[in-house]
């Protein structure tokens, strides 16, 4: 009727000036950063920004098909041309398979970042972000090429010009076989891609709570843990293996005692105690406990000539 053919022309317009006027900024602010050599826009240049640069560009392409269709509603036929229409129909396949890819990739890109941040680094650049852009255009070329060749108008019965796609014979074949090449690359595949994603990273994120939970309550790390018992425990392991380094209470380290038949021990050889330690780990201890720990490993450096003798005679004459 012509109440719904007016509300769907107003609705349509509407849409069209916001979101032509919005993409359109979204992409200027996008481009903009790449003409502008400050540390301001510099942080701007993400990987995640040309993702976003692209969902920009299909939705504006979209937004501007709008005029034409609520045209045809409020005419009730296709008044355009059949150049128009295969465009306007392109342009809606264009867009529903590049917005979907574009939200996949950016998915896949937000797992590499929270599960893999090592691989991030070398994987979310804006040059591989752009090349990636580049690659779902041709992707959904796929589609959107075929579906431009077959769009073209025809009159209907009552005289009236549509815009549809025209199938080859069979044309309940290929009809079918769009349907279906559609509903599993545009919907089943992405949505399976985004779910994994999020699922994999809800994981990775639940263990990160988990374990800086259990940390701050006071609890044990386990026993591979670097600052766990049998992680990074080097120097517990190094003053284990000497029983005449034994340990204060305090966490300090007492010196070997001189027996009484004046027979000093042989001072312990630095490298020799570096060689028994399997592998080196993190130092847990405070600035003064570890500096004792080190005098204690180090030997004592040799008093100069005639020190002793006034040691002695301080000790008999005090």
């Amino acid at each position: 009727s012509m109440v719904i053919a007016v509300c769907i022309t107003a609705l349509y317009s509407l849409i069209c000036v916001v979101g032509l006027l919005g993409n359109v900024l979204v992409m200027y602010g996008v481009v903009s950063v790449y003409f502008f050599q400050t540390s301001r826009y510099t942080k701007m240049k993400t990987a995640t920004n040309i993702y976003i640069f692209n969902l920009a560009l299909a939705d504006a392409l979209a937004t501007s098909t709008l005029p034409f269709q609520s045209a045809k509603y409020l005419m009730n036929t296709w008044s355009f041309g059949e150049l128009l229409c295969k465009l306007v129909i392109a342009i809606d396949y264009y867009n529903m398979f590049t917005s979907i890819f574009t939200l996949t990739m950016m998915s896949v890109d937000r797992y590499v970042a929270v599960c893999h941040p090592v691989r991030a680094l070398d994987f979310r650049t804006p040059a591989k972000a752009k090349i990636i852009n580049v690659f779902i255009w041709i992707l959904s070329s796929a589609v959107g090429v075929p579906v431009m060749m077959m769009a073209a108008t025809k009159e209907t019965d009552k005289g009236n010009i549509a815009c549809m796609l025209r199938f080859p014979k069979p044309e309940k074949y290929w009809e079918t076989t769009m349907k279906v090449c559609v509903f599993i690359f545009a919907f089943v595949v992405p949505v399976l891609v985004i779910t994994i994603c999020y699922g994999l990273m809800i994981l990775r994120l639940k263990s990160v709570r988990l374990l800086s939970g259990s940390q701050r309550e006071g609890q044990e790390p386990p026993a591979d843990h670097p600052h766990g018992p049998g992680g990074g425990g080097g120097l517990h392991r190094l003053l284990d293996s000497h029983p005449h380094l034994h340990h204060r209470q305090d966490g300090g380290v007492h010196r070997p005692q001189e027996p009484a038949g004046g027979c000093q021990l042989a001072p312990v050889h630095r490298a020799g105690l570096h060689e028994q330690q399997p592998e080196p780990g993190p130092l847990r201890l405070p600035g003064r406990e570890l500096q004792k720990v080190l005098q204690g490993l180090l030997p004592a450096p040799p008093l100069p000539p005639g020190a002793e003798q006034l040691l002695q005679s301080a000790q008999h004459h005090p």
